[in-house]
């Protein structure tokens, strides 16, 4: 073993599984393993553990290996499960290339991005790409009436899901001349703006490995909630596990097509079966053995799932031998329907020393629904919180603080050069923002950045750009701009330089005016704690000894980029204990309750009424379907039905 310490450590691992989970962890790493894993089978478990088997009996270096994960989140559990499972040997764990497809393919883009010309790209923000998209719509609409019936952002987003740029598009068999028309012209505009949406992270990094294989030292490869991925992530599992001739295509999957419920976001559950198609040897091992909920309500789930088209029985078995069966109530009405949950949660707490607060949620399929919930808990004076999904950073105040930041980090960003210069000043209107923007992309094909632009304009090197006033107030602006770069000269990102930054811009309009407001000028705050708390991840190169330049970013863009690759995860989320939990059913994925209620077990609600209309009913109502088996499946003892 090339480890010190590690067969003890191994044999700790192994003796702390059952039979099924250790034949998972212990299949050879040669080849291709779908691991089938459903709910409370101890997934995260062997997964970390299957990772930890491969180090360590097959002396794989950490660097070698990729492990991708649906969150953030997800990624840093599981390297806090790894750093305490091999507490004892002297395996570099920081080596191990570990997150979201979307980090991972970003730390390729900046090694070698520069092999199909993509030098230092940002990361679009949600406005960003709205800006982009209304500055084509607006001008084109008469001629293209109905452009805005495309629902553009969802059909571009779900061709790049598939590896689908505008080039490739027209050979389509749904292709559309309007969409095509628009696709292109977008795609244009963002790239020429120096930005990279999510979809483009993963349809990049495919192009590249296609016409380089910078992952060749990789040998194993390993995908969490595999059944949650899309066409162009499992283009890019198999492109991670190039390798070389020889030591090639060993992968791991781990999932439950019966969890797949992101159909929206372009996942695709047919992706286990596309797999083994690939790849006829595909071992498949599947976890049965539940350890969160009663059989009863294992067997009322597995009920639900027996509809479902083209599917493999489960036969989960439960560890727990107590049963309470599944609960089903109608109800005349939502409201009788929430306050007869908000009376048997009160019940419930009554029974001694059997459930808290903290024990209930309730799952709803839409936001909605929380209102009559809210009425009845409040009424009944129990206390409750509701995942509320809001991102932090969609706040106004925090996005005009960031792009405050963008401007000190970057010369070339345009979208927030435009955003920011037409909120700070007055009397800059539409019109002129509009010649603006295209004397900044005249420029930028001359190799000009975005604020060099601006420093011409305000010198009147472009007739018809502006009024005279509107120079002096682009120069203020530009002044402003440099005072605030100022602060954090030569890299200075201390502490103190980076208070005195946010002071100042914190004294600058619209900012100014916003955190009069206490709660706004305690997230401007919360942002400054970040920011100063940030530690840049050491992104180690991929392929270490090649000779590629790694595309290093300052501590500002570091921080900034963070936010943008994962800001999709920092959902708002009250943590306080001792409260009834109130979650959207996807929300609630991964997690688990003693006792839940799922209400609006209504046709219209959950089915959802769209599920009918959809183009693929068939595939949609195994979605709906699908849905309410995760959201039974989070239940640990008492599980409610209802409907109204």
């Amino acid at each position: 073993m090339l480890y010190s310490g590690s067969k003890d450590v191994l044999q700790r691992i192994l003796s702390g599984l059952n039979d099924a989970q250790r034949a998972a962890v212990t299949s050879s790493p040669n080849g291709q393993l779908q691991i089938i894993a459903g709910p409370g089978t101890g997934k995260t478990k062997v997964l970390t553990s299957r990772v930890a088997y491969l180090m360590i009996e097959h002396n794989i270096r950490p660097e070698h290996i990729i492990v991708t994960t649906f969150t953030k989140k997800a990624a840093n559990e599981m390297k806090e499960r790894l750093s305490q499972m091999l507490e004892g040997t002297n395996i570099q764990l920081n080596k191990l290339v570990i997150g979201t497809f979307h980090s991972i393919c970003m730390r390729i883009l900046m090694q070698y991005g520069y092999v199909i010309n993509l030098k230092g790209f940002k990361i679009a923000a949600d406005r960003d790409w709205d800006e982009v998209m209304k500055s084509l719509i607006d001008p084109i609409t008469d001629d293209i009436a109905d452009i805005r019936d495309l629902k553009l952002r969802k059909q571009i987003s779900k061709l790049k899901s598939k590896g689908i740029y505008p080039d490739d598009y027209s050979l389509q068999k749904d292709y559309n001349k309007e969409l095509h028309i628009i696709f292109k012209l977008f795609q244009e505009k963002l790239e020429s703006s120096g930005l990279l949406d999510f979809d483009d992270l993963l349809v990049k990094t495919s192009q590249l490995l296609s016409k380089r294989n910078c992952v060749s030292k990789i040998k194993h490869v390993l995908i969490d909630e595999f059944q949650d991925t899309n066409t162009i992530q499992l283009q890019l599992m198999v492109k991670f596990a190039m390798g070389v001739p020889g030591n090639c295509n060993n992968i791991t999957v781990v999932g439950d097509p019966d969890q797949s419920i992101y159909r929206f976001r372009d996942a695709v559950a047919l992706n286990f079966e596309l797999m083994r198609k690939k790849y006829p040897g595909c071992e498949i091992i599947k976890l049965n053995e539940n350890y969160r909920s009663t059989s009863d309500i294992l067997d009322f789930s597995e009920a639900v799932m027996r509809q479902q088209n083209s599917r493999t029985s489960k036969n989960l078995s439960s560890q727990f031998s107590h049963t309470f069966p599944a609960v089903h109530q109608s109800f005349g009405s939502r409201e009788e329907e929430a306050v007869n949950i908000a009376q048997e949660i009160k019940f419930l707490k009554l029974l001694p020393k059997l459930f808290q607060n903290s024990d209930f949620a309730i799952l709803i399929r839409a936001a909605y629904q929380s209102r009559a919930l809210e009425r009845a808990l409040i009424e009944k004076k129990i206390p409750y919180r509701i995942v509320k999904g809001r991102a932090f950073w969609e706040r106004k105040e925090v996005e005009q603080i960031v792009d405050f930041l963008r401007l000190v980090a970057y010369d070339d960003d345009k979208a927030a050069f435009l955003r920011t210069l037409k909120s700070c000043t007055s009397g800059i209107g539409p019109v002129t923002i509009k010649k603006i923007d295209a004397v900044i992309d005249e420029e930028s094909k001359k190799g000009f950045t975005a604020i060099s632009a601006l420093y011409k304009i305000a010198r009147g090197d472009f007739k018809g750009v502006g009024s005279s006033k509107n120079k002096d107030q682009i120069q203020l602006f530009l002044e402003m701009v440099e005072k605030a770069r100022n602060f954090v000269a030569n890299d200075n990102y201390s502490p103190n330089q980076l208070s005195l930054l946010f002071e100042f811009l914190k004294s600058q309009e619209p900012l100014a005016s916003l955190i009069k407001e206490e709660e706004r000028a305690q997230n401007i705050e919360e942002v400054k704690s970040q920011l100063v708390g940030f530690v840049p991840t050491e992104v180690e190169p991929i392929n270490s000894e090649d000779s590629a330049p790694l595309n290093e970013d300052t501590f500002l863009q570091s921080f900034l980029s963070s936010i943008q690759l994962y800001s999709v995860d920092d959902k708002e989320e009250d943590n306080e204990d001792g409260v009834v939990c109130i979650s959207t059913i996807h929300s609630a994925k991964g997690l688990e309750w003693p006792v839940v209620f799922i209400p609006g077990l209504t046709e219209g609600l959950l089915p959802a009424s769209f599920a009918k209309k959809d183009e693929n009913e068939e595939e949609a109502i195994d979605e709906e379907r699908r849905i309410f088996y995760v959201s039974t499946t989070r239940a640990k003892q008492l599980l409610y039905v209802t409907n109204s």
